[in-house]
């Protein structure tokens, strides 16, 4: 399937919803502005509170203007950035987005300590299992590379840490407890089902340290350069080869015009016949204008 058509089809199960329980035997690349209504179900925009290690907010690609980290409640485009745990098609599907920020001050601790991610699940039952947070350095735009796109990995400063990726469990809580990831979703029963409302926003906590009253974050940024954060839902599509559905997708929100330098996408297993199988201009995978991601960090 050419991407075009591939975008087309994944438009048209966004905008029936509960239709692409029984359409869709494969993930999909894309929402186009969706947000399917499910009955039954009770939502709440509010986060349950930010930054356990005392940090404050010092990079918002969220609401910059207002200072506040209120995500879009719908009328925006979203895309696929999840690691499909279910099996059934491989490793073809898995994909991540990441898009870029510099550190100009402002934190407290000099560091990460939670991110916030708006997205959706688009109709798709959710929620995420977990989500996993990798950090990379920057290659800048040059002869050999024509455009800016995540580099070496950061490796998070935390005991017994194998690999770059910090995975956080997602858990529904009224208080911030690092380590973990907050929907700012609720669920309900429909049906004998548990279903999700339309948005799916998680503030991950990362963990920390403290020392002498002072909190060390496991991710450390150096003032005025560039760094690429990436958020990938691990969740199980379905729970059989027949197509019965478990969590579906997460699509992270998109915005326009984009800061610094665009968003990146890969799906190295080449599942969603992009042709983006290494870090290219997520823009350019779609076959769209060039965006940014809902994040904001915090520290």
């Amino acid at each position: 399937m050419n991407k075009t058509a591939l975008l087309t089809a994944t438009a048209i199960i966004a905008l029936t919803g509960g239709a692409a329980w029984g359409a869709a035997l494969h993930p999909n690349a894309g929402t186009n502005g969706a947000r399917p209504h499910m009955q039954n179900t009770v939502f709440t925009v509010a986060w349950p509170g930010h930054a356990p290690g005392g940090g404050y907010l010092w990079y918002n690609q969220i609401d910059p203007n207002n200072g506040d980290v209120a995500c879009p409640k719908g009328g925006v485009s979203a895309y696929v950035s999840d690691n499909f745990t279910s099996g059934h098609y491989g490793n073809s599907f898995d994909s991540a987005l990441a898009d870029d920020f510099v550190y100009s001050g402002g934190a407290r601790w000099s560091g990460v300590t939670e991110v916030d991610v708006c997205g959706t699940h688009a109709g798709w039952p959710g929620p995420a299992n977990s989500i996993n947070i990798t950090f990379y350095k920057d290659v800048k735009a040059s002869k050999k590379n024509p455009f800016s796109h995540p580099g070496a990995c950061i490796m998070p400063k935390i005991k017994g840490q194998v690999g770059c990726t910090i995975t956080l469990p997602v858990v529904a809580q009224s208080v911030p407890t690092a380590g973990t990831c907050a929907p700012s979703s609720t669920y309900s029963t429909s049906g004998g089902k548990r279903v999700a409302a339309g948005y799916a926003h998680y503030a991950c906590y990362l963990p920390f340290t403290v020392k002498k009253g002072v909190t060390h974050p496991v991710i450390k940024v150096a003032l005025n350069k560039t760094y690429w954060v990436s958020a990938v839902a691990n969740l199980q599509f379905i729970t059989s080869s027949s197509g019965a559905l478990k969590n579906g997708e997460w699509y992270w929100d998109i915005q326009r015009p984009y800061q610094h330098d665009e968003a990146t996408f890969q799906n190295p297993g080449g599942g969603f016949g992009t042709g983006c199988t290494t870090w290219m201009r997520a823009g350019d995978c779609f076959g769209v204008s060039s965006f940014d991601l809902y994040f904001a960090l915090w520290g």
